[in-house]
């Protein structure tokens, strides 16, 4: 897509659990970046100008990938190499990009969920099995014990 654009950088913001964008993955894009709110115009193609998070990460566009009427990333780009403006015809081309992008991004967030859901499930069914094992013991314990007192007792 860079090439075929001829922008000098790129970029995919995924948006996490909590909200926040984070960077997923880019080129020609100086590190250090941490994260940032959505845009509050999300719906649409944003412009140097219009949003600050452009301006901080040396963008010229940032387009929504949208998946069911929920913003799931954004990609974004830097300026052109030929120092040109992007036009229609270019912002129609990235919006078929973020359209196409849409179900491996949220086929990935859907991954992510689930190993999150899978690791707390794991950690919830080994407390299980330790609440079961003492209980076995005391129940083993109060058994021994009470066989105990019973064959003692005159």
């Amino acid at each position: 897509m860079l090439g075929e654009l001829a922008a000098s950088r790129g970029v995919l913001l995924v948006k996490g659990e909590d909200g926040l964008l984070r960077i997923r993955a880019s080129r020609g894009l100086a590190t250090g970046w941490g994260r940032a709110r959505s845009p509050a115009r999300a719906g649409r193609v944003l412009r140097r100008g219009d949003n600050g998070l452009l301006d901080a990460l040396g963008l010229e566009v940032l387009c929504p990938v949208v998946k069911a009427g929920t913003t799931l990333a954004f990609l974004g780009l830097g300026p052109r190499a030929d120092g040109a403006a992007y036009g229609e015809r270019e912002l129609a081309f990235l919006s078929s990009v973020a359209s196409c992008a849409a179900p491996p991004i949220e086929n990935g967030l859907v991954h992510e969920e689930l190993r999150r859901v899978n690791r707390r499930l794991s950690a919830k069914v080994f407390q299980l099995r330790n609440l079961f094992d003492i209980s076995r013991e005391l129940t083993s314990s109060f058994d021994e014990e009470a066989s105990r007192t019973s064959c003692s007792a005159p």
